[in-house]
């Protein structure tokens, strides 16, 4: 079993801390089906929050699995960014946020 960590620092507008209960109301809960799907990518977008003092941070995200995308959570503006396409699936999550979700990462294990 081979493992890498794919790392993508984002400045993306509208984060988790500031956005959170906006994702809810849109249907921001994902629930898979643990014992046939998983997760293989995400994508989205980031840019200035001027709320963020104009830092950028996320400000939509997609995750994609195996049988389907859910999302966009968020607004899809700005700068796209995303997981890379690899034969594996993503096994973690890493970032750093302080009042917006600011850089996210995916740790993958590979098939």
């Amino acid at each position: 079993m081979k493992s890498n960590v794919v790392r993508k620092q984002l400045g993306v507008g509208g984060g988790w801390s500031h956005f959170n209960g906006r994702f809810l109301e849109v249907g921001g809960k994902v629930k898979l089906d643990c014992s046939s799907e998983y997760l293989v990518g995400m994508v989205g977008f980031y840019g200035r929050i001027e709320e963020n003092g104009g830092f950028e941070a996320v400000r939509s995200i997609s995750f994609y699995t195996n049988n389907e995308k859910y999302g966009p959570f968020g607004t899809e503006i700005g700068t796209g960014f995303g997981s890379p396409t690899f034969n594996g699936k993503i096994v973690g999550f890493h970032g750093r946020s302080g009042a917006y979700l600011d850089a996210i990462g995916v740790h993958m294990e590979y098939f």
